[in-house]
């Protein structure tokens, strides 16, 4: 699961074990939630951004937007340089939503 940059699928489990799919997609989801886990904070030098993850406005149904107001889902990363990253969905990118997860995820 975690040699690929994608990962491995349920389905490709199921072929190569021989079990079930309901069996390896329960597999998938026990591991991928262990390798989610953060066991130390980051520390060094800690970048920090946000940006906003969805469709295009160029292919979006109904009104064409730009900027403020299409559908994008704002995701708010911490990298260490040379190491781990943590990224999540946050509902807005504001300092009160952001600020929780650095304190959490990132060493003083």
């Amino acid at each position: 699961m975690s040699k690929t940059r994608t990962g491995i699928t349920a389905k490709q489990l199921e072929r190569e074990l021989g079990l079930t799919y309901k069996t390896d997609l329960r597999m998938c989801n026990l591991v991928r939630s262990a390798l989610e886990q953060q066991r130390e904070k980051l520390s060094g030098t800690v970048e920090l951004d946000e940006t906003y993850m969805g469709q295009s406005a160029r292919y979006a149904r109904g009104k064409r937007k730009r900027g403020r107001g299409t559908m994008k889902a704002p995701v708010f990363g911490a990298i260490e340089r040379g190491g781990a990253v943590i990224a999540r969905v946050v509902p807005d990118a504001k300092r009160n939503t952001v600020m929780p997860i650095v304190r959490e995820s990132v060493a003083r």
